[in-house]
C-alpha cells in the first residue's frame, strides 16, 4: 500500500512539473502571435481605438470608452475612423479568413470574391449601421454629418444609340456588367443620395459639398462634374461634355473647384484643367493664360490636382502634348527593341527606365492663380522638386537643379544647385551652387536652412534680404554624427524644427537641442545644458501634426541615456526654458503615438514586454495602460538580454547584445548564433516579435529553441569593411565566452543578411572557428558588384563602395587589392564552414548573380553550400509571402539544429530537392 502511495505521489509531481513547464517556440505558433495596428484616440480624447490583429488570421477592432473604461469589438475591423466630433466610428469589417483563402484556392475571380461590410457605430445611442456593398468611405475634417462612399452593382448598360431592349435576358453577355456608384449619407436622418457611373469624389473641408465625377461609358462617352450640397441636398451638374473627367479638388473655404477633363474620345487624350467658381459660376481653363514656351501642354491626368490651404492657388502638374501615335505598320518580328546605354546618359539607363515608367512622362508642377489669372509652370526640365511652406501660400519657394551633377549619383553624392522661386510672378534666384545635403526652407517661408558636411556646420540664408548666416560654427559642440564611420563626411544630427514666425531654430548636437535665431540676431542657447551631459541624448517629439511651428508650451522631449539605453520623457516650455525631466522614466523604450487635450498616447516595451499602448497625462502621474496582447507569451520559453562590453583590436570599446533563454540552466552549454549588421546596441530595450523570418534569425524563436544570440556592434576602417567585421565579432564572441560560461564555445554558427550576409561571407574565409553559417543576400566580389545595378532604384552600385556602407573609399581603379581582399570570393578555397545562401531572383537591391558566384565558387571547391531562391520575392521575403517566411524559417532552425546540436539532418540538406520535385517535395 504504502510503495503505491509512494508511485501516485511520484506521479503527482511528475504531472505538476508538466503542468508548469513552458512551451518551446515553434513555428506553428508565429500566425497567432498578435500585433497592434493603427492605434488612435478621438479629438475629445474620450475613445480609443485599435486593432487587434494575428500575423495571419482574423483580427479584432476594439474601442475603448476612457471614461468609463468599457469595450465596444468589432471583429474582424479595421481602417476605423472617428468622425470629427467623436459622435461615432466608422470603419470596414473583412470577409472571414479562412473564407477568402478557400476563394483563393479556388481562383475566384476578384469581382466575386467576399466584400467588406462598411459599419458606422454610434456612440450614445449603441447603434450600428452596416453596409455591406461599399468599397471606399470617406468623412469630412470639419463635419460629422455625411459619409460618402463607392460602391458597384450589377446591372445591363444599353448604349444610349441602341434601341431598347425590353427584356434583359436577351441582352448579349458582353454588355451585362458592374458599374460604379457615388453614395452620399445624412447621418443626421439616414437619408442618402446616389450617383450612377461615378467612382472619382471630393469633399470639402466643412462638409457642406461634394464633388462628384461621372463618366458614362456610351459608344461616345459622357463626363459631368455634379456639386451636392449636403444642406439642401440638391445637386447641380456644373459640367458636362463628351470625353473624360479624372481628378478633381475643392478648396477650403469651398468657394471654388477645378477637376481635369478631355473631350478626346480616342486612344490618345490630351486633358485641360478646369477651374470654376462656385459662387459666381464662372468657368476657367487656365491653361489659356499660359504662355510660357512654344511647346504645347496638357495637363497630366495622373497627378493630383490641388488648392493652396487659403484657395487662392490652384496647383496641377503639366505634360508636354501628346500626339496620336501613327498606325501601327510593323509585325512584332519586325520591330527594334533596343535599349541604347550611353556614356553622355546623366543616368544609368535602368534609372532612367524605372523613372519613366514611375512617371511615364514628363510632368512639370504648375501654379494657377485666379485673382491675376496667371498660370506659372514653376518646374521644368531642370528645376524640379518644388517645396511651398505655409500649407503651399507662402510668397517664396525652393526649388532644386541637379542635372549638372546627376552623373556624380553613380559613385558620389546627390548635388544640387539651389533657387529661390516667388509664386506669383514666377521669377527665380539662384542661391547655392552644389549643394550636398538637403537644402529645406522653413515653415514661415523666410528661410532657407542647410547643413554643410565639408565646413561641419548648419547655414541659414534670408529670403527676403538675400543674406547668408553661419549658425553653429563657433560653437564647441558636435552638430554631427559623431560615430560615423562611412568614407563620407559626416552627416549632422538633425533640426528638430521652427518655433512661429520662424523666430528660432531647434538644433540638436549630439545630446543636446540648441535655440538659435535664423537671423544671429540672439546668442545661441544649449536648452538641455547641464542635464546629464555627455550621457542623455534629448529629441524633440512633435504632438502637433496639424502645426508645422513647435508648439508654444509643454514641447515634448524625448531623454534617452546612451550608456544603459533607459529612456524617458521631458516636459519643456519654450517661453520660460524651463525643463521638467524625468517622466516615465525606466528601463524601457518609450514611443509617443498621439495626443488629444491633455491625453497622450505612448507605448512602453523592452525585451520582454510586448508595446502595449497607454495612457498618460503629466500631471496624472503613472500611464494607464490600454492593451493587453499576447496574453499567452508567459506560456512560452522567451528570451533573456543583457549589454555587455568589449574591446576590439585598435582599443576601442564596443557594445554588444547578449539574448538567451529566460530558463537558462547556467550549468549547461548551449550553441551559439552570432548575428550582426552595424550596431544594434541601443536596441536593447526593444521587443522581437516572434514571427517568421524575412531574411533574418527571429530572436524570440531561437532563443526560445535553446540558442544564445551575440549581436555586437561593429566599427568600420575605411577601405577593410571586412577585416573591420572579423575583428568586432571575434573579440565580441571571445568577451562573451568570458563572461558567459553557459556558451558552448565549440558550437557557434554566424548569420547575417544583406551588409550582414556579405560580413558573414567574409569571415569564414578567414577562420575556420564557426561551425556553419547563413549568408542572405550577401555580396561575394565586390570587382563584380562594383558596377551591378540596385534594381530597386535603378541606381549603379558604384557610390556604395566608394562613399557608402562598403566602406572602400576609392574606386576600383585606384584600390583595385582592397576590393580583391575584401572579396569573399578570391579566398573561398580557405573554407570550411557549412553555408546556407538565401538569395532571390527579383532582389531589389543586391544583384542576384551575387549569391550564385559565392554558391558556384563553393560548389566548384567541393565546400558545403546550399542556396535558397525564392522565385519573384525580393532583397527581404515580401510581407505577404508567407509560406516563404515559414518555409525559411523552417530552414534556418533546420539548418542550425544540424549543425549546431547534432540533429537529424533535413533530407533537403542531405539530398537537396531536384528540380522534377520542385513543388511536391519540400524535403524537411
Amino acid at each position: 500500500m504504502q510503495h503505491t502511495f509512494k508511485i501516485i505521489l511520484i506521479a503527482l509531481l511528475l504531472s505538476c512539473s508538466a503542468l508548469s513547464q513552458k512551451k518551446i517556440i515553434s513555428t506553428g505558433d508565429l500566425a497567432s502571435w498578435e500585433k497592434i495596428d493603427n492605434p488612435s484616440i478621438s479629438k475629445n480624447a474620450q475613445f480609443f481605438r485599435y486593432e487587434l490583429n494575428p500575423q495571419r488570421g482574423d483580427g479584432v477592432l476594439i474601442v475603448r470608452d476612457l471614461n468609463s473604461n468599457s469595450e465596444f469589438l468589432f471583429e474582424r475591423g479595421y481602417s476605423a475612423q472617428f468622425s470629427e466630433n467623436s459622435r461615432f466610428i466608422v470603419f470596414k469589417v473583412k470577409p472571414e479568413f479562412e473564407k477568402l483563402r478557400n476563394a483563393s484556392i479556388k481562383k475566384t475571380k476578384k469581382d466575386d470574391l467576399p466584400k467588406d461590410t462598411l459599419c458606422i457605430y454610434f456612440f450614445e445611442s449603441n447603434d450600428t449601421i452596416k453596409i455591406s456593398e461599399a468599397d471606399n468611405f470617406s468623412l469630412p475634417e470639419k463635419n460629422d454629418n455625411i459619409l460618402v462612399y463607392t460602391y458597384k452593382k450589377d446591372t445591363v448598360f444599353i448604349p444610349q444609340d441602341s434601341v431598347a431592349v425590353e427584356d434583359s435576358s436577351k441582352v448579349k453577355s458582353k454588355n451585362k456588367k458592374k458599374i460604379d456608384l457615388v453614395k452620399i449619407i445624412d447621418l443626421s436622418d439616414n437619408s442618402f443620395t446616389e450617383f450612377i457611373y461615378s467612382k472619382e469624389f471630393v469633399i470639402s473641408r466643412d462638409g457642406s459639398k461634394v464633388a462628384i465625377v461621372s463618366n458614362l461609358p456610351d459608344s461616345i462617352p459622357l463626363t459631368s462634374v455634379i456639386i451636392f450640397d449636403a444642406n439642401t441636398k440638391l445637386f447641380d451638374t456644373l459640367f458636362s461634355s463628351t470625353g473624360d473627367t479624372k481628378g478633381i479638388a475643392i478648396s477650403n473655404n469651398v468657394k471654388n473647384l477645378a477637376f481635369n477633363t478631355t473631350s478626346d474620345t480616342g486612344k490618345t487624350k490630351n486633358y485641360d484643367l478646369r477651374y470654376i467658381n462656385l459662387s459666381e459660376r464662372n468657368e476657367i481653363l487656365p491653361m489659356q493664360f499660359f504662355s510660357g514656351d512654344s511647346l504645347q501642354f496638357s495637363v497630366n491626368q495622373d497627378s493630383k490636382i490641388y488648392f493652396s490651404e487659403s484657395g487662392e492657388r490652384l496647383f496641377f502638374e503639366m505634360t508636354p502634348f501628346v500626339s496620336p501615335e501613327p498606325e501601327d505598320s510593323l509585325t512584332d518580328e519586325e520591330k527594334v527593341k533596343l535599349d541604347l546605354w550611353s556614356y553622355t546618359d546623366p543616368l544609368p539607363m535602368p534609372q532612367q527606365l524605372l523613372q519613366l515608367e514611375r512617371r511615364k512622362k514628363d510632368s512639370y508642377l504648375s501654379v494657377f492663380i485666379p485673382g491675376l489669372k496667371k498660370t506659372h509652370r514653376i518646374e521644368n526640365d531642370t528645376l524640379t522638386s518644388l517645396r511651398i511652406p505655409l500649407k503651399n501660400d507662402a510668397e517664396f519657394g525652393v526649388i532644386y537643379n541637379n542635372n549638372n551633377y546627376r552623373h556624380l549619383q553613380s559613385f558620389d553624392r546627390s548635388y544640387s544647385d539651389v533657387y529661390t522661386v516667388n509664386i506669383s510672378s514666377g521669377d527665380y534666384k539662384k542661391v547655392l551652387n552644389k549643394q550636398a545635403d538637403p537644402v529645406r526652407i522653413s515653415p514661415g517661408g523666410k528661410y532657407l536652412f542647410w547643413f554643410d558636411p565639408f565646413k561641419q556646420a548648419w547655414f541659414t540664408y534670408s529670403i527676403f534680404t538675400g543674406e547668408f548666416f553661419d549658425l553653429t560654427s563657433v560653437i564647441d559642440a558636435n552638430f554631427h554624427d559623431v560615430e560615423h564611420d562611412l568614407p563620407i563626411e559626416p552627416s549632422p544630427e538633425g533640426v528638430a524644427g521652427f518655433t512661429e514666425l520662424d523666430n528660432e531654430v531647434f538644433i540638436y548636437d549630439t545630446y543636446n537641442i540648441w535655440s538659435f535665431s535664423p537671423s544671429n540676431s540672439s546668442k545661441p542657447v544649449n536648452l538641455t545644458a547641464g542635464k546629464e551631459p555627455g550621457v542623455i541624448r534629448y529629441r524633440y517629439i512633435d504632438t502637433d501634426k496639424e502645426s508645422d511651428f513647435i508648439e508654444k508650451e509643454d514641447v515634448l522631449l524625448s531623454s534617452f541615456n546612451a550608456k544603459t539605453k533607459d529612456m524617458s520623457y521631458a516636459i519643456f516650455n519654450p517661453g520660460t526654458r524651463e525643463i521638467e525631466t524625468g517622466y516615465l522614466n525606466g528601463s524601457h523604450f518609450v514611443s509617443f503615438i498621439e495626443k488629444a487635450e491633455n491625453r497622450f498616447l505612448i507605448t512602453l516595451q523592452t525585451a520582454v514586454n510586448f508595446p502595449d499602448v497607454y495612457s498618460w497625462n503629466k500631471n496624472n502621474g503613472n500611464p494607464v495602460k490600454l492593451t493587453a496582447a499576447n496574453k499567452n507569451q508567459n506560456d512560452f520559453v522567451w528570451l533573456k538580454n543583457e549589454l555587455f562590453t568589449y574591446t576590439n583590436d585598435e582599443g576601442e570599446e564596443l557594445e554588444s547584445l547578449i539574448f538567451y533563454p529566460d530558463n537558462i540552466d547556467k550549468n549547461k552549454k548551449y550553441p551559439v548564433l552570432i548575428y550582426f549588421y552595424e550596431k544594434y546596441a541601443d536596441q536593447l530595450n526593444r521587443y522581437w516579435t516572434p514571427g517568421p523570418s524575412r531574411s533574418v534569425i527571429p530572436f524570440p524563436l531561437f532563443t526560445s529553441n535553446g540558442y544564445v544570440i551575440i549581436i555586437p556592434d561593429i566599427k568600420y576602417k575605411t577601405g577593410y569593411p571586412g577585416g573591420s567585421a572579423l575583428n568586432c565579432v571575434m573579440n565580441a564572441t571571445d568577451k562573451a565566452i568570458e563572461l558567459y560560461p553557459f556558451i558552448d564555445e565549440l558550437n557557434m554558427g554566424l548569420q547575417g543578411q544583406s551588409w550582414g550576409g556579405y560580413q558573414t561571407a567574409y569571415i569564414i574565409t578567414r577562420t575556420q572557428r564557426f561551425k556553419a553559417a547563413m549568408a542572405g543576400a550577401p555580396v561575394a566580389n565586390m570587382t563584380s558588384a562594383y558596377g551591378g545595378i540596385r534594381w530597386g532604384s535603378g541606381l549603379v552600385r558604384m557610390f556604395q563602395y566608394e562613399q557608402g556602407q562598403s566602406r572602400i573609399g576609392e574606386n576600383i581603379w585606384e584600390a583595385r587589392d582592397l576590393y580583391l581582399e575584401n572579396s569573399p570570393l578570391f579566398f573561398l578555397d580557405k573554407v570550411t564552414t557549412p553555408l546556407l545562401i538565401m538569395h532571390n531572383d527579383k532582389d531589389d537591391a543586391v544583384p542576384w548573380y551575387q549569391g550564385i558566384e559565392l554558391f558556384m565558387g563553393l560548389r566548384r571547391l567541393g565546400k558545403m553550400a546550399w542556396m535558397l531562391n525564392y522565385n519573384d520575392d525580393l532583397h527581404n521575403l515580401k510581407e505577404n509571402s508567407w509560406g516563404n517566411r515559414i518555409d525559411l524559417t523552417k530552414r534556418l532552425l533546420g539548418f542550425f539544429d544540424h549543425f549546431l546540436k547534432g540533429e537529424p539532418a533535413p533530407v533537403w540538406i542531405k539530398e537537396g530537392i531536384p528540380a522534377k520535385q520542385k513543388g511536391k517535395s519540400l524535403g524537411y
